[in-house]
């Protein structure tokens, strides 16, 4: 408030007689003396002199000048009035702070009269304090202070001092201190004062724990506590009679208060750096006002619940405004606003909070069987929380922006859930979901459709748009019923959507241009910043209170006044009372819970049909339905195709085991390079897990054996290199296999495939890949990364189940009980003696008698390993292969080979006898003596005479003149066959004499049998010796470090001792048999 500034003295020109009276004056006195000195007494100038002095006086009294008493009394009425405004300003401004905060004495008048009794939440008076006025009087200052009138800036002063300051209710707001610390004699009373405010305002506001609280329905976000200093010390308290620890915390973050009596006043002071500062009245309060305070906010008054107002048939109230609101969601045409509509509310206008409401009050108003709910929430917040629990909650989908996934489910879902309505109605032969109602009750309820941030998800997934606009375009017909609520209004995501939405609720909104947008005006940017202000527009814009069901709900019998004295009942929430009453499982769901993380072998692995495994469970959001995923290998080879630790090998685990109880007597073989399939070993259908070493032979046992039979690849790149045999030979086993029985299941990387492989891999199971190298493009961009997840050969979701070691015994425990045969491989043995080689070759039947291997004039089969295809004796046949090479390492067992063959020569030679028309001559030597003993054994220098002579003898049997019938059964020559057999054949036996020989070997019966190093073999191969023999040789490959090859076509790799491969028309995997003095030797 402004006055006027104080006038100023006058400051005018002073006329020229009034300057020049004075010397007038002085020339006058001086006159009159000289007249008196000068003339008689006679004639005395005072005659003439004073009044001409007089006269003088009168004209200057005469002269103009300035008027300050008028000045005066024109500035005294100017601040008399300004003194009436000030006096009525500090009495309106008292009288306001008098009714925001009232004195705690007069509290329990204004709850009588049902009138407000305190101010903002959190806000209490403190007493009574000389402040400063809202509009203190302001004076200009035109000038210094020697030029004002006096009297008239003496006025003003006194009016500014009198009117500076005011005595009024002082206040604090609690929540800006960690804590409210009271001393002195009048601490207890001035807390019973704070506390008193607290319980007549908002019970919503704050929870009050103190003196009398029994009694209070207060049930807010914040707790204040009242106490004393026994308290532990903690936040939001106000502590009277505090130990030394509230002292120190209320000095440091806190306020510290002291109300003193003096002088019969209660001083109120507080604590600043300076020490204690008195600045009013400190508020009283005894304990029988509070109590009656308290007891007077036990009454409730009235009734503010949806649960008791009417409702149905599409209608439930969700607010009040003097009356209740209802949303109606039937169609215009049956009286509705319906059937879609849409909420837009800014962050902290309660719109979760109305969402929920519109679910519990339609829940609270209609059964299961006339509606049901889908609830979906973007952002997985808390908007539907515990709802899922309600018997109309079809399906309740959050997290959807951390779950891609999730988004394509609710896609097909929804698309799902119109698709069959629509069978549903074309098979009951009728349009509407209305009409098939009342034709059949509760068999196909409405179905309402809340999607909290629908703006976000459509940003994220637009096509999702096509999906809501073909909800609001067949919605009506079928009793689907949209409400989208976001944060924020966004037209272009609403593409085809604006004309299905008849009703929009408004709360708070960002901006008036958005406001407008939505509902034609600004209303909704002007609303209060009150959770649950809203504007309903339909055909008629109704402003009204969303209500509030996350609050307590009292119960019927306590809505008027509880007992006095008794301890209130833990009360609950309208969200919570609802859903407790109604609680029951959904008969009409709509949305299946998500595949699990992780899915167990014994919740899904059963019994099935011959040749199928129950793996996994496969999700079908569109039908609605999980169903079990079986594999069937009966009519196809599958391939698993998938990138490192998307759970390629679990899932052959599942299968395995899964095969294993649905198909008995069906041998499985496994090749694991990896090792993570052992534990299958156990099961008696698994005939053999097997790395890449035992991998030919492997292949050789699922080739050979007849019936159905599982080859299980986990890894078709570990097979070999592109092209290679192993390669070759499991694309042919595969393209033929399910007519001779064999069913194929490979795992791959990528679907890098063989042509020939893949067409034949007709069955598909996906499991985790980047979409541009799938197969199943769109399903793969929303596939979780998780283990075991993929896309079936359907492309949908699957989960397929995690097996541990614990099934696999379970399943071998129950294969046992029902007495399945052990099917095992037949694998090459680690030793094989001389003695079982003689066995299985008698067995084999290919041993002549005495006379027949007499008469025979062909070389014979010499056998001296096990191996092969069938895991049978090996034999060398020298009449077609007239020579043998024996290659490897030092301690390979080459050696050995060479003393099995002359024992078995021997052997072949006693069997035809010396009279024998092909009788067997051997020659043997070394240089390190390891065949000694052998038949034929001679020292170098006596072997090298010796096979001088049988060079000789050879040069004779080389055909001149022969027929071609003496030539095919090489009658022309008498005598025995004859074998050189040379151990370390690299240190020059002289060998050399057979050169010419050589080319007619095998028509003259002779037949090499050496042995060599692998490190000197690429030496020697350019060896004329070499040169002439290595074409008519069969060759024993050992084991060779394998920069000393390839040898004969073969990758060199380390074996065991006695470990091959021998190689004639194809490689053979073998054993070389040893005899039991050279076990013992060893």
């Amino acid at each position: 408030m402004k006055a006027q500034a104080p006038p100023t003295l006058p400051k005018e020109k002073q006329p020229f007689i009034r300057m020049l009276m004075p010397a007038v004056m002085l020339v006058a006195v001086l006159g009159m003396v000289g007249a008196m000195v000068l003339s008689g007494s006679g004639r005395s100038p005072m005659t003439f002199v004073f009044p001409l002095m007089m006269l003088g006086s009168m004209v200057m009294m005469l002269q103009p000048g300035g008027n300050v008493d008028e000045t005066r009394r024109s500035f005294h009425r100017h601040i008399d009035a300004v003194k009436d405004a000030i006096q009525r300003s500090r009495r309106k401004q008292i009288a306001r702070l008098a009714q925001e905060h009232p004195d705690p004495r007069t509290l329990w008048t204004h709850l009588r009269a049902g009138e407000d009794a305190a101010g903002a939440a959190g806000v209490v008076r403190l007493g009574i304090a000389v402040q400063a006025p809202e509009d203190p009087l302001e004076i200009p200052v035109t000038g210094p202070p020697e030029d004002l009138e006096p009297v008239s800036a003496m006025s003003l002063r006194d009016l500014a001092i009198r009117t500076a300051t005011i005595e009024a209710p002082v206040a604090v707001d609690l929540a800006s201190f960690h804590s409210v610390v009271i001393v002195g004699d009048g601490a207890a009373g001035l807390s019973r004062a704070l506390q008193a405010q607290l319980v007549c305002q908002d019970k919503g506001a704050a929870t009050i724990v103190g003196p009398h609280d029994q009694w209070l329905p207060h049930d807010g976000p914040t707790t204040y506590r009242f106490c004393d200093g026994t308290h532990p010390v903690t936040s939001q308290c106000v502590v009277h009679d505090p130990s030394p620890e509230w002292l120190d915390v209320a000095k440091a973050q806190g306020l510290l208060l002291k109300a003193q009596s003096e002088a019969g006043v209660m001083r109120l002071s507080a604590w600043t750096v300076d020490g204690w500062s008195a600045f009013g009245v400190a508020d009283q309060l005894s304990d029988v006002e509070l109590a009656m305070l308290c007891r007077a906010r036990s009454t409730v008054k009235g009734t503010t619940s949806i649960l008791e107002l009417p409702g149905g048939d599409l209608s439930a109230p969700i607010g009040f405004s003097g009356a209740p609101v209802y949303l109606d969601i039937k169609e215009s045409a049956l009286g509705g606003i319906g059937p879609h509509g849409l909420c837009i509310g800014a962050t902290g206008s309660g719109k979760s909070e109305l969402l929920k409401a519109v679910v519990v009050s339609f829940a609270h108003q209609h059964s299961a069987e006339e509606l049901n709910f889908v609830l979906v929430d973007f952002k997985g917040g808390a908007s539907f929380l515990g709802l899922d629990r309600l018997p109309h909650t079809s399906a309740v989908i959050t997290n959807l922006a951390d779950e891609a996934g999730l988004v394509d489910r609710m896609q097909d879902s929804l698309l799902g859930e119109m698709h069959r309505r629509q069978e549903r109605l074309r098979a009951a032969g009728m349009t509407t979901a209305a009409e098939f109602n009342r034709a059949h009750p509760g068999a196909m309820p409405a179905l309402f459709i809340i999607v909290d941030e629908f703006s976000e998800l459509l940003h994220c997934r637009p096509e999702f748009a096509d999906v809501f606009a073909a909800i609001g375009r067949l919605g009506r017909s079928l009793r689907m019923h949209l409400l989208l609520a976001s944060q924020r209004l966004e037209e272009g995501r609403l593409r085809g959507l604006e004309s299905h939405l008849s009703y929009r609720i408004a709360l708070r909104i960002f901006s008036a241009a958005e406001s407008r947008a939505l509902i034609g005006s600004a209303a909704a940017h002007e609303l209060p910043a009150v959770p649950g202000s809203a504007i309903l527009c339909s055909h008629e814009t109704t402003r009204f209170k969303a209500a509030y069901v996350s609050g307590p709900e009292l119960p019927r019998d306590q809505r008027v006044i509880r007992a006095l004295g008794a301890q209130p009942e833990a009360t609950k929430t309208t969200l919570d009372m609802v859903v407790d009453r109604l609680a029951a499982p959904n008969t009409n769901p709509i949305w299946l819970p998500p595949l699990p993380t992780v899915l167990r072998a014994p919740e899904v692995v059963r019994p099935v049909a011959t040749l199928c495994a129950r793996v996994g469970v496969e999700d079908l959001p569109f039908d609605g339905k999980q169903v079990p995923y079986d594999v069937d290998l009966t009519r196809k080879h599958w391939v698993v195709v998938g990138q490192p630790q998307s759970g390629k090998t679990f899932a052959l685990r599942t299968l395995v085991i899964g095969l294993a109880l649905s198909s008995p007597n069906v041998p499985i073989y496994i090749f694991d390079p990896g090792g993570s399939l052992a534990s299958l070993r156990r099961l008696p259908q698994v005939a053999a897990v097997v790395g890449k070493e035992h991998l030919k032979r492997l292949l050789d046992e699922a080739d050979q054996v007849s019936g159905h039979r599982v080859l299980i690849i986990d890894g078709i790149d570990s097979v070999g290199e592109s092209g290679s045999e192993e390669e070759q030979r499991l694309i042919r086993m595969t393209t033929t296999g399910l007519e001779r029985g064999l069913h194929v299941v490979v795992t791959a990387l990528r679907w890098n495939l063989r042509p020939t492989l893949r067409d034949v891999l007709t069955g598909h199971l996906e499991l985790r890949m980047t979409p541009l190298d799938s197969v199943f493009r769109d399903a793969q961009r929303s596939l979780p990364d998780l283990p075991g997840r993929g896309v079936s050969h359907n492309g949908k979701h699957l989960q397929i189940a995690l097996s541990t070691a614990q099934d696999v015994e379970h399943v071998r425990r129950v294969t046992a009980e029902r007495g399945e045969p052990n099917v095992e491989m037949r694998v090459l043995p680690d030793i094989y003696s001389a003695e079982e080689l003689a066995q299985e070759w008698a067995a084999t039947g290919k041993i002549p008698d005495a006379a027949e291997a007499g008469r025979q004039l062909s070389a014979p089969p010499v056998p001296f390993a096990l191996g092969g295809p069938r895991l049978e004796v090996v034999a060398w046949d020298s009449a077609i292969y007239p020579h043998l090479f024996v290659v490897g390492q030092s301690g390979a067992g080459a050696t050995t080979a060479l003393r099995t063959l002359c024992t078995q020569l021997r052997t072949i030679a006693e069997l035809r006898g010396p009279a024998a028309a092909r009788p067997i001559d051997i020659l043997a030597t070394d240089t390190r003596r390891g065949l000694m003993g052998c038949p034929g054994y001679l020292p170098r220098e006596e072997f090298k005479q010796q096979l001088g002579a049988w060079a000789a003898r050879l040069r004779e049997r080389i055909p001149q003149k022969v027929t071609s019938e003496q030539l095919r059964e090489r009658s022309w020559w008498t005598g025995p066959e004859l074998y050189v057999v040379v151990d370390d054949s690299d240190s020059d036996p002289g060998l050399d004499v057979l050169l010419d020989v050589v080319p007619f070997a095998a028509d003259v019966g002779l037949h090499l049998v050496l042995a060599r190093r692998s490190g000197l073999f690429s030496r020697s191969t350019f060896q004329p010796l070499m040169q002439a023999v290595r074409d008519q040789s069969a060759w024993v490959v050992l084991s060779a470090p394998r920069e000393d090859g390839p040898i004969a076509g073969q990758k060199l790799q380390r074996r065991a001792p006695g470990r091959g491969v021998y190689v004639h028309s194809e490689p053979w995997a073998i054993h070389v048999a040893r005899h039991e003095d050279e076990k013992r030797e060893q």
